[in-house]
């Protein structure tokens, strides 16, 4: 039975906490161990873990950090995990996952060849507060997911991660300044389409669950997303996120194989032939011909 060690951040999670861990050990046909670092909890979190602790026997082992945010909590659960375990999936304090979840994740998973770092990730079904059905999240990918894709946009759920043990390995190794990148989950979503392989699965694993703190717009309309791209856009919110994470992963790796075109993305800014040059020859793409278009226009306006 292979073993997984499951990483978890949590902040003031008291609400959720229960319902999220009792799913997590009620994964079929895996051996389940679950790592949690807390990140500054003033409510009863640390409280709810210790009965926790307590319910899944010799299972659960956590500690407190300083609150350091979301990113570089979970790089830090990374840096912490034991090596000895077979796959290792990224956990969220509020969703419940449904029974064969990791069951999934590493039966596709040990379908790659041998030393393969490999990013297992799946669909979610969107869920209100009460776990009533809203939508399904993220869309299906219709282009390959490559380096190309993952430069600039970011097609895994981190709470439907899952990796295996070189791809640990690989990510613990380029561990980057959280304030370089957007978000963990884009980061090893990048990382894996540049070293291995990445396994989208279609079918919903996780009840993602949608509340005050936790809203990602994925039941908005194609109106409502274009409008909020439009403002973020006018206002110069996120700007050159995307480009300022490449440059920390060529930081991290400019001694390894090819990364032309991860130089060119940090290089468009330059002047005006460069952008031009890049805007027509570009090889980076998004999973949607809409999406794409939007991206023509952050590199025209030197915001990517």
């Amino acid at each position: 039975m292979d073993k997984i060690q499951v990483l978890m951040s949590t902040y003031n999670g008291e609400k959720y906490l229960f319902e999220q861990v009792d799913s997590i050990f009620s994964q079929r046909d895996v051996s389940v161990y679950l790592l949690i670092r807390d990140d500054g909890s003033t409510d009863n979190t640390l409280q709810i873990i210790k009965i926790l602790q307590e319910r899944y026997s010799g299972k659960i082992t956590f500690y407190v950090g300083d609150n350091i945010g979301v990113k570089a909590s979970f790089l830090d659960l990374l840096q912490r995990s034991n090596a000895n375990f077979d796959f290792y999936a990224f956990a969220d304090q509020d969703d419940v996952w449904l029974p064969s979840k990791l069951c999934v994740a590493s039966s596709r998973l040990k379908s790659l060849p041998d030393g393969q770092p490999g990013l297992f990730c799946s669909r979610t079904q969107l869920t209100d507060d009460r776990l009533n059905y809203l939508n399904m999240w993220p869309p299906i990918p219709r282009r390959p997911l490559a380096i190309r894709n993952a430069l600039v946009e970011n097609v895994v759920v981190g709470c439907t991660a899952v990796i295996n043990r070189s791809a640990r390995s690989y990510l613990i190794e380029h561990i980057p300044r959280s304030n370089g990148i957007i978000m963990h989950d884009w980061w090893i979503y990048l990382c894996i389409t540049y070293i291995g392989q990445v396994i989208f699965e279609e079918t919903p694993l996780v009840l993602y669950r949608q509340h005050g703190n936790n809203l990602i717009g994925g039941e908005l309309s194609f109106f409502s997303k274009w409008k909020n791209k439009i403002t973020t856009f006018v206002q110069g919110k996120n700007s050159n996120i995307r480009s300022k994470q490449a440059e920390e992963f060529y930081f991290l790796n400019n001694n390894e194989k090819e990364l032309d075109i991860v130089n060119e993305m940090i290089s468009y800014r330059e002047n005006l032939k460069n952008r031009i040059r890049f805007l027509i020859h570009t090889r980076l793409y998004r999973q949607s011909s809409f999406e794409t278009l939007y991206l023509k226009v952050l590199i025209l306006f030197k915001r990517l």
